[in-house]
């Protein structure tokens, strides 16, 4: 309950990547709605799995973020060994100026960090369920934020990296 609009801001973000996938003669008339269904579907589905127990949730959590992991690792390797990037990006001087205008792009980007980093503390609204919580709630902590952290950094080195 906690997290309801990140849920359905993520939820409609999916549905939003997934129907620009689909070739242009399988999408419907009522493209709009059929976002909105297929956000409330992924929804419902995720819903049902945890309405199954802590099990269910952890092992489809644990499945979806080994493939999220994983993906970005490839996308991590696969960019420095075979993109034709160059590491003279890093020293290229930003000649732009500040305005006004930048402040709307600026936002929007701290929107989407801000969903990322949403539920970097959730191990503790589950602390009742954790075996030991003394010691694995701030391991977990400290582990998932260094963890994220890390991530973070290495896509952010290749997209320097990639693009002058």
């Amino acid at each position: 309950m906690g997290f309801s609009a990140p849920v359905a801001a993520s939820s409609l973000a999916f549905s939003e990547y997934l129907v620009r996938t689909l070739p242009e003669g399988a999408l419907p008339d009522h493209i709009e709605l059929t976002k909105k269904f297929i956000a409330i579907a992924i929804i419902l589905v995720f819903t049902l799995i945890h309405y199954f127990g802590i099990k269910s949730g952890s092992r489809v959590q644990n499945v979806l973020t080994v493939i999220k992991i994983g993906l970005i690792s490839i996308l991590v390797i696969f960019g420095f060994a075979f993109g034709e990037g160059s590491f003279d990006h890093f020293r290229v001087m930003n000649t732009e100026v500040f305005s006004g205008v930048n402040l709307k792009t600026i936002g929007l980007a701290l929107m989407w960090i801000m969903f990322a980093y949403s539920g970097w503390n959730a191990s503790t609204y589950v602390g009742s369920e954790v075996l030991n919580p003394v010691r694995n709630i701030p391991r977990s902590l400290i582990t998932g934020t260094l963890f994220v952290t890390v991530i973070y950094l290495l896509l952010n080195i290749l997209y320097v990296y990639a693009v002058p």
